[in-house]
């Protein structure tokens, strides 16, 4: 089973492999030098990428790796990344997962010279297992304590009613000061990666058997309207496209 989704900067097909098991590749167009900060939430991310000459920098944890060639890049669940991409247009194939469970929490990259990707979960941990890496990074080891503790509290309670004062009355910061670490430290505002969280949520919902509304409200928004908007922001699409209960093409896309 699997989708096709079009949009004007990218092109996905995705198929599912397995129930909680995702193959996902990607043509995507960079009009100019990107930077971006993103999570993938919940889900591990096992990305594969033949940048040929082109190099790409992956920072991660406050650590600076520089990609090129055929690499793999094994990414854990609530990791945050910055990305900066030189212009032009990149493919890249990637296997995901919510089930957690006996894979790294650890990023890893690995030099890629094979031409077929691993198919399975038990393939994919035997992969892990055997093959030596070319970087480490534990996400959670950074200079600010403060930014840590707020990200894992974070982490903890993105389905609730989370209010930043709140988690800073709990942890005992100024809300201000506790905002101000969180962004320096991982590039991003901690509303925004709580945005994010919810977002890979509820798409995790969807695909478990979850309806579209159940999936925005299980997964912490309490406004389908609120929900679509960030999900149309991150993706450029409607979130429905990324349902394989109700699997769609979208037409007019362009070709890369």
């Amino acid at each position: 089973m699997s989708i096709d989704i079009f949009t004007k900067n990218y092109r996905s097909q995705v198929k599912q492999l397995e129930p909680h098991l995702y193959l996902t590749h990607r043509t995507h167009r960079y009009l100019q030098n990107f930077c971006h900060t993103e999570t993938f939430g919940p889900n591990w991310m096992f990305v594969f990428v033949d940048l040929q000459d082109q190099n790409v920098e992956l920072i991660c944890a406050e650590q600076k790796i520089s990609l090129c060639g055929r690499v793999g890049i094994f990414i854990p669940e609530f990791s945050i990344l910055n990305w900066r991409i030189p212009e032009g247009i990149f493919f890249w194939q990637c296997l995901s997962s919510s089930l957690t469970a006996g894979f790294p929490k650890k990023l890893l990259v690995f030099p890629w010279a094979e031409n077929v990707l691993p198919e399975s979960s038990h393939q994919i941990k035997a992969f892990l297992g055997s093959s030596s890496h070319l970087y480490c990074v534990d996400p959670q080891i950074v200079k600010s304590d403060i930014a840590m503790q707020a990200k894992l509290y974070i982490d903890g309670h993105y389905r609730s009613d989370l209010r930043l004062q709140n988690m800073a009355d709990v942890l005992g910061y100024h809300r201000i000061h506790l905002s101000r670490e969180f962004k320096k430290t991982f590039g991003l505002p901690m509303v925004e990666y709580r945005h994010q969280l919810r977002i890979y949520e509820a798409l995790k919902q969807m695909n478990s058997g979850a309806t579209l509304t159940e999936s925005i409200f299980l997964s912490g928004y309490s406004s389908v309207n609120q929900f679509n908007c960030y999900f149309k922001k991150y993706f450029l699409i409607v979130p429905s496209y990324f349902n394989f209960n109700k699997p769609k093409v979208k037409d007019g896309g362009v070709s890369l």
